[in-house]
Order: C-alpha cells, then structure tokens, then sequence
C-alpha cells in the first residue's frame, strides 16, 4: 500500500533525515573564482632500465 504524508509531514521527514540547512549565501557574500589547473608533478620512479644497465657496466 503506498503511503501519502502532507507537506508538513514530508518538511517534518527532511528536518529529521538532514537537519537543519545553513543558511542562505547572499549574492554580495559570494566571491567569484577563477579556476587553474594544478602543476603536474612528476613522479621519481628511480633510475631507468638504461641507466640501470649503464651503472651495472660501470659507464657510471
């Protein structure tokens, strides 16, 4: 059977499922952003297979 709950009801559920909201951010208290992308950082995976064979040889 499908169940029917009022308004009142339903904000009653809202308020006890998330409670309460924040307020309201005013147009004049936000601020615009401008988005950049992050450096790409790379990451040090150790010494080549080259420079591996190099150093095993003694060209190091």
């Amino acid at each position: 059977m499908e169940e029917h709950f009022t308004d009142d009801e339903l904000a009653f559920l809202r308020h006890a499922r998330f409670g309460e909201l924040p307020k309201r951010v005013r147009p004049e208290d936000r601020v615009e952003l401008e988005e950049t992308e992050t450096p790409r950082a790379w990451i040090d995976v150790g010494p080549s297979q080259e420079q591996q064979r190099a150093l095993i040889a003694g060209a190091g």
